[in-house]
């Protein structure tokens, strides 16, 4: 706790020489509330995070001043925790390029004033995101989810997502309607939102977009690259990307949990990283280096129906204790060619993969004609794993995938059965 009143004090001192923003802000305080949000969210472990202006300065002297004392929290610090519970924050407003002043806010959900409001914004990206979004806005789904709108009396058209477990996540839903574009609506809530991730010693954020537009040329203004050449899937690290890989998948004691919300954004630094295998999750169609944003969040909407039937899960991740990154996932589904036939996989961080065959066992297969899985030369772990499982190498499909998304070569494809 100590270190972390330690954090809050140097942010609110430093924030002020070291924040840099284009947009006009009201309200003084405004400058230092992305110190006081990540303080609440890492501190006191919220994810309903909102506006403490109505606090003022005193609870901020009073909180960096607690000193160590157990439980003795002043009234002003017990207003400021409670006013986190707010979870509209209220971050002044902006100038457009139009010159038209518009208010910007941050929606943490879950938001049921904005839930309507925000879903129909975002409607048009249709299921399941249309699901996501009206989980995230009405439900605790145990993740941060931010949005973060610029609106006109409370009428967004602009949005920015970030949805995140342990500093740690998905960067999206970047939308304006169309006849709002053009004026740096877009450009204002990118900024807004990196500076207040980094405020929260948020550590690393993972989106997908077409490589060589105008977004993607956008993001990396604000310190996105691309992971791979001719790729749109992009990464945001706070520090270097190897700094936030030790860390991430330091050597941990791991534990093996059905698929749940928090892994949705946890996922993405293991499909996306630069490791051995190109045939990653075939039930999920995750191929190569890509985000698992889009493939992992029907199977995260399936396991949550399942919870509620009591149905047994059909996918699995391995979890580190430590950082809870997910080191590796395991998952079957019906073949989507052949009849009576299941397809099973399973992948990990190469630290990870002596763990893997638990993992695999983890998984209840039905009953079918056959079980089949596929892997690939580039990855002889996944191999001796389903062989350790009872597969079967059967069949090679030469030269089948592409190893990048340059396409530099192709790799073959190892069919694995199991009868």
């Amino acid at each position: 706790m100590q270190y972390r009143l330690e954090w809050m004090r140097r942010h609110v001192r430093g924030l002020a020489r070291a924040r840099k923003t284009p947009i006009r802000r009201t309200g003084i305080l405004n400058e230092v509330n992305p110190s006081i949000r990540g303080f609440a969210r890492s501190s006191l472990g919220m994810t309903r995070v909102g506006a403490l202006s109505q606090v003022g300065l005193t609870a901020l002297r009073d909180i960096a001043c607690w000193g160590g004392r157990k439980y003795a929290w002043s009234a002003a610090v017990a207003g400021a925790i409670e006013e986190t519970r707010t979870v509209y924050q209220d971050l002044g407003t902006c100038t457009l390029k139009s010159a038209e002043t518009v208010s910007m806010g941050m929606i943490v959900g879950p938001e049921p004033d904005w839930a309507e409001r925000l879903v129909s914004l975002l409607r048009h990206k249709g299921d399941p995101w249309n699901w996501q979004n009206a989980e995230m806005l009405t439900l605790d789904c145990g993740i941060v989810a931010c949005f973060c709108v610029l609106h006109r009396n409370g009428s967004p058209f602009a949005n920015v997502m970030t949805v995140t477990h342990k500093g740690v996540g998905i960067f999206g839903h970047v939308y304006t309607k169309p006849e709002d574009r053009r004026k740096g609506a877009a450009a204002l809530l990118v900024e807004e939102v990196i500076t207040d991730f980094r405020a929260r010693n948020g550590r690393a954020l993972f989106l997908g977009t077409g490589f060589n537009g105008p977004p993607f040329h956008l993001y990396r203004r604000f310190g996105f690259e691309g992971v791979e050449p001719g790729s749109g899937c992009m990464a945001w690290h706070n520090g270097t990307k190897e700094e936030f890989e030790a860390r991430h998948f330091a050597p941990a004691s791991t534990t093996i949990k059905p698929v749940a919300w928090r892994h949705w954004p946890a996922s993405c630094p293991l499909f996306i990283g630069a490791y051995p295998g190109a045939v990653r999750c075939a039930p999920l169609r995750l191929f190569g280096r890509m985000s698992a944003e889009g493939p992992l969040l029907p199977v995260v909407r399936a396991e949550e129906s399942r919870r509620q039937t009591g149905e047994p899960p059909r996918s699995f991740v391995l979890e580190s204790q430590t950082t809870d990154a997910v080191v590796g996932l395991a998952a079957w589904d019906w073949h989507p060619l052949w009849p009576h036939i299941c397809l099973v996989d399973v992948f990990c961080h190469p630290d990870f993969w002596q763990e893997a065959p638990a993992l695999l066992a983890s998984l209840s297969l039905p009953d079918a004609d056959r079980h089949i899985a596929y892997a690939d030369p580039e990855c002889s772990a996944k191999a001796e794993v389903l062989r350790t499982g009872g597969f079967r190498h059967t069949a090679t499909l030469p030269e089948r995938l592409p190893v990048d998304r340059i396409k530099t070569r192709f790799t073959d494809v190892l069919v694995f059965e199991k009868r």
